[in-house]
């Protein structure tokens, strides 16, 4: 199933989909995205990749930073960090 995010949680790296979550077999996150589209998946954060077309909505966020709820179950809330949310601004034309 196709990847929607994923994360490093302590040392090991978690991938969602939409119908399933657990640990990579990848051990970092660099791995990983390497790995993948670098037009579709998203380093977002140092410790989140997200795969931009299951975004569902950006939640402004204080200071100008962003949050992006993504379609897997949970509606996961992952942060923007602030290198990465002029990128994000350019790509949405926000």
């Amino acid at each position: 199933s196709e990847l929607i995010h994923a994360s490093l949680v302590e040392d090991d790296v978690m991938v969602v989909t939409a119908t399933a979550s657990g640990t990579s077999n990848y051990r970092t996150l660099d791995e990983l995205q390497a790995r993948l589209d670098p037009g579709i998946f998203w380093r977002v954060h140092r410790s989140h990749l997200v795969n931009i077309t299951k975004i569902k909505e950006i939640v402004p966020w204080f200071s100008r930073n962003y949050l992006l709820k993504m379609k897997d179950e949970k509606g996961s809330a992952i942060p923007v960090s602030r290198s990465q949310t002029k990128r994000l601004r350019e790509y949405l034309q926000l």
